[in-house]
């Protein structure tokens, strides 16, 4: 599957872009309220108009967001995204244990699955610290955990599109692929080796790397025509 990102500033055009991203065909949308100046939005609303399955992150500034009204202004948003009702939360598997408690009970409560992520923006860490914030997040109860590295070589990838056999051992589902030049090889790869899903942009690309929608939809389709001529 693959989800695209909407990332505006003004709230006034943020429904706009979600129905705009709709007729893109996506299979879900990814809302960065972190991209938001006012967070006065009524996202119960948004999440109502919108048929697409829809992810809402209040991504921190550490793991390459845009908020900047304190950690506990965050906090209250996310809370406030939650209870909207979208089909994922994406929340840092890094964030403290009393913040990150209280929203996964009240996802819980509302029935939003959770996403539990890591970013690292300098590198791709030792296979090993990766597997091990898999078994936090299935630890914690999340429905999908999300490794997201930066790839300074291009081995960097094969680490990477590892990782979701360690997930299904685990019975956690896993988004996985690396950032950068180096890593648009696992972006593109990274569903067929069992990542829940691959990020594409539309207008704004969200994170370095990421390729757009349409390139990605061309890849795949010459790569499927070609296995298909192979096999037949």
């Amino acid at each position: 599957m693959v989800c695209v990102p909407v990332a505006v500033k003004n709230p006034e055009i943020l429904l706009e872009k979600v129905k705009s991203a709709v007729r893109s065909a996506p299979d879900l949308i990814e809302i960065r309220v972190d991209y938001l100046e006012d967070m006065n939005v009524d996202f119960s609303d948004i999440v109502s108009k919108i048929s697409v399955p829809l992810i809402l992150t209040v991504r921190k500034r550490d793991e390459g967001g845009l908020f900047k009204f304190g950690e506990k202004k965050r906090v209250e948003i996310l809370e406030k995204c939650v209870e909207a009702k979208p089909r994922f939360i994406d929340l840092e598997l890094n964030m403290s244990s009393s913040n990150l408690g209280r929203l996964l009970e009240i996802a819980k409560l509302n029935s939003v699955g959770v996403i539990l992520s890591f970013h690292s923006f300098k590198n791709t860490p030792k296979r090993e610290i990766l597997v091990q914030k898999i078994y936090e997040a299935a630890q914690k109860g999340a429905e999908l955990v999300k490794l997201v590295t930066f790839a300074r070589d291009i081995t960097d990838n094969l680490v990477i599109l590892s990782l979701p056999q360690e997930a299904r051992n685990l019975g956690i589902k896993i988004i996985s692929f690396c950032m950068g030049e180096r890593g648009i090889i696992s972006r593109v790869l990274c569903p067929l080796f069992g990542s829940y899903l691959t990020y594409a942009a539309l207008e704004t690309s969200t994170a370095p790397g990421q390729i757009d929608l349409e390139v990605m939809r061309k890849i795949y389709t010459l790569f499927f025509s070609l296995i298909e001529k192979r096999f037949n």
